[in-house]
């Protein structure tokens, strides 16, 4: 992988997207992290593919049942969504909607 490239990082996401759907969770988990930290350098906190691969990886965790692990990176997503707002609106319903969802269950 190239790690400086906004192109690597797609190709991680997507690959962590398969992975998902053919169940290999902790694999799909890893990239999305990876993806993750590259992403975050790239981009920052707030970014939107940054936050994109925050959601993905929540429900990567809540699929494996890891609802502990899931809750703090929802919470981050919706503080980081809220304080943007004006930009991502659709996001940031979709980042409370998800939270709210890891806390009634």
């Amino acid at each position: 992988w190239r790690e400086d490239r906004l192109e690597t990082t797609w190709a991680m996401h997507g690959l962590a997207w398969v992975l998902r759907q053919q169940s290999r969770f902790a694999e799909a988990e890893q990239l999305y992290r990876e993806a993750l930290a590259i992403r975050e350098r790239l981009f920052g906190p707030c970014g939107f593919d940054t936050l994109w691969t925050m959601g993905d990886l929540v429900n990567t965790l809540e699929e494996m049942g890891r609802l502990a692990d899931a809750l703090p990176i929802a919470e981050e997503a919706v503080a980081r969504l809220t304080r943007i707002r004006d930009s991502q609106p659709a996001a940031l319903i979709d980042a409370r909607n998800r939270l709210t969802w890891l806390l009634i269950r």
